[in-house]
């Protein structure tokens, strides 16, 4: 099996970072972890991070999936703005072709 790990990253304004890394192979994610330097819950992070593997979805599709799980689990960010992270996977995907 061949994989590719992508990374992308957001810096708002005033410091905070936000880092998503993806590992994906044919249409599947099999790994992910979000991390930076702003703040929330670790478990509901840690439950996302792994929600988010084995996802079928293409490329299009990752932001508006991750967005959905962001959503359902109601997770709060201090520091960034759910914005940011989209950006931040906007900019690994485009690392994929």
């Amino acid at each position: 099996m061949t994989f590719k790990i992508i990374c992308g990253e957001k810096k708002r304004p005033g410091g905070k970072l936000v880092k998503v890394c993806l590992k994906f192979s044919n249409n599947e994610i099999l790994g992910a972890l979000i991390t930076g330097d702003f703040f929330t819950n670790a478990d509901l992070l840690d439950g996302l991070n792994n929600e988010i593997q084995k996802l079928k979805c293409n490329k299009d599709e990752i932001i508006k999936v991750i967005s959905s799980k962001i959503r359902k689990k109601n997770i709060k960010f201090a520091g960034i703005e759910i914005n940011d992270l989209k950006d931040a996977v906007k900019r690994a995907i485009l690392k994929l072709d």
